[in-house]
Formats: structure tokens, C-alpha cells, sequence
């Protein structure tokens, strides 16, 4: 059935961003096709301001002005698959919101999600993971209206995000190679498209702090005890310089911090819905995990207010 609608995708003519068709990203073939959501075509040039904060997308970089060094954010996955509505009160001390893919496993629902993102006070930074149809994100984001629209940002086609002199964000989105993705035109991450991110950024500069964004962890126990972590985005992390990592995937590690020698890898909880036991008997809320980036990466004391 997967392949059926894959064909039949790539069939449609003239397919437009908020039609649900998947025109948002090329799609790759192979025993796990998925959606390159990582190359497709990136948000258009423009900029806005969010509260106290500036931000603007310029050739596939988004740089946003007016945080300090060191400052906190929340981070979280999408509630998919369940569709508990997105209702957040304040999020505490938080300057920004990192959402990890899970926005909805249809149009309706991720449009309903974005929305209610899009009420926040804060900007809110989106990428696309395993479970996520670029087509209908496009979509939700096509129907925000200012000033909504400034302040949810998908992130997913970016090659950088920019805060201050010293700290870059590095999207990745989607799932390994398609392993794991909700279907066959769903977000999913190749290895040319890992190489396309690295030979975008280069090396780092001595004084900069990058940080990986990605659906996928590049290490991580599995629920088993067993490394569940990618090997790709490994590779990709190292390929980049980037020590540190905001993930959402394998769900089994929600709302930790884990920290292994100079490397610190955060695993986002829900957004809302029921609450995720582990596989050691513990309970993982799901609600916004608070914690402080900056020039030194991510810190590994959760943020005050943090659950």
C-alpha cells in the first residue's frame, strides 16, 4: 500500500505546498523511501521580531539577535501519535522552543498543533522527524497569518541556526536513511543529504559551539540496554564538530540528559499526552524539558522549573 501511494505521488502534476501531496520535499526510492526533507526548498528571505528578539533566514541560515550567552529553552516532541491538542501555558524562564518532529500524522491535526505553537509568546523552532509529511507541515505553516507566522519557524531545510557570535544550531531532519519513518513520504535523512550538511558548514570556527538538531540521537541506550543510537548521524556529528545534541529519538530516554566524557545528547519529551514509562520502571512527563544552551553547549543541570 506504501508503494502504491508512492507511485501514484509521483505521478501528480503540479502539486502546490498546502495540498497534501508531498510536493514539499523530493522523495527517495530504495527499501525505505522517505521525503529529503533536509534539501528541500528552504523558508524564502525575510525577517521578523519576537518580543525582545530578532530574527532572519537568509540562504538557508536563520540568525536570531538578542539573547544572552547562556540562556534557557524548552525543548519537546510533537504529541503524535496521539492528538491530545496542543494547550501550553508559560513556559517559565524559557527564550525559545525546540520542537522535534511528532506534529501530527495528518493535515488537520498538524495544522491544529502548529497553531496552537504559534500562540506562544516565545519563537518556536520546528524540525521535522520520522513521523512528520513535509506536505502537511507546509501546509500548517501556510496557514498561519501575522504576526503567528514569526514566531514558529520550521528549521528543517536549514543548514544553521545562528544565535549570537559564538553558538550555531545544525538541523538534521528527519530519520536515518528512512529506518523508523511513518511512511514512505514521510521526513527521512540519506547520506548524501548528511554530506550536503556538512560541506554546507565546514569546519568551526575556534570559538564556536555547534550543537546537532535531529529527530535521531547519534548515541544513545537502548531500551534493551544496546546502542540504539544512528551511526549516520554519528558520522554527521563528528563530520560537523558538534559534541552536543537535541534529540527526540529513541523515545525510550524522554526528558533525560545523558553525558558521556565532553558529549551531551537531551531527549525531548512530549509536548503533551500520556506520560512515557521507561524501561527501567521510571516515568517521563510530557511536558517541555527546560535547559540552558549557549557558548558551551548544552548544559547538563536541567533548567529551574524543569520537571
Amino acid at each position: 500500500m506504501r508503494r502504491y501511494a508512492l507511485a501514484l505521488l509521483l505521478c501528480l502534476p503540479g502539486c502546490c505546498s498546502s495540498c497534501g501531496c508531498g510536493a514539499a520535499a523530493p522523495l527517495a526510492g530504495g527499501p525505505t523511501p522517505y521525503a529529503r526533507c533536509a534539501i528541500a526548498d528552504p523558508p524564502a528571505a525575510r525577517s521578523a521580531r519576537v518580543g525582545d528578539l530578532t530574527w532572519r533566514i537568509e540562504d538557508r541560515s536563520l540568525a536570531i539577535e538578542g539573547l544572552p550567552e547562556s540562556f534557557p529553552i524548552a525543548l519537546a516532541r510533537g504529541p503524535a501519535p496521539f492528538r491530545d491538542p496542543v494547550a501550553l501555558g508559560s513556559l517559565g524562564p524559557a527564550r525559545l522552543l525546540v520542537v522535534l518532529g511528532s506534529l501530527g500524522d495528518d493535515e488537520a491535526t498538524t495544522t491544529a498543533n502548529v497553531a496552537s505553537l504559534a500562540q506562544l509568546e516565545i519563537l518556536t523552532l520546528i524540525l521535522a522527524g520520522g513521523r512528520d509529511d513535509p506536505a502537511h507541515l507546509r501546509a500548517a505553516l501556510d496557514a498561519l497569518e501575522s504576526p503567528a507566522r514569526d514566531r514558529v519557524i520550521d528549521v528543517s531545510a536549514l543548514r544553521s541556526v545562528r544565535i549570537g557570535t559564538h553558538l550555531v544550531l545544525v538541523p538534521a531532519a528527519g530519520a536515518p536513511e528512512g529506518r523508523y519513518a511513518r511512511s514512505d513520504t514521510a521526513c527521512g535523512l540519506g547520506a548524501d543529504d548528511a554530506d550536503t550538511i556538512a560541506d554546507a558548514l565546514g569546519d568551526p570556527a575556534a570559538d564556536e559551539q555547534r550543537i546537532l538538531l535531529s529527530w535521531a540521537a547519534p548515541t544513545a541506550i537502548g531500551m534493551e540496554g544496546g546502542d540504539a543510537g544512528s551511526a549516520s548521524i554519528a558520522g554527521l556529528a563528528s563530520a560537523i564538530g558538534a559534541r552536543h545534541a537535541l534529540v527526540a529519538w529513541p523515545e525510550s530516554h524522554a526528558g533525560r540528559v545523558l553525558a558521556s566524557a565532553d558529549a551531551v545528547t537531551a531527549f525531548a519529551p512530549a509536548l503533551v499526552g500520556p506520560e512515557l514509562v521507561r524501561a527501567d520502571g521510571s516515568r517521563a512527563p510530557s511536558r517541555p524539558l527546560l535547559l540552558t544552551i549557549g557558548s558551551s553547549g548544552i548544559g547538563t543541570t536541567p533548567a529551574p522549573d524543569s520537571p
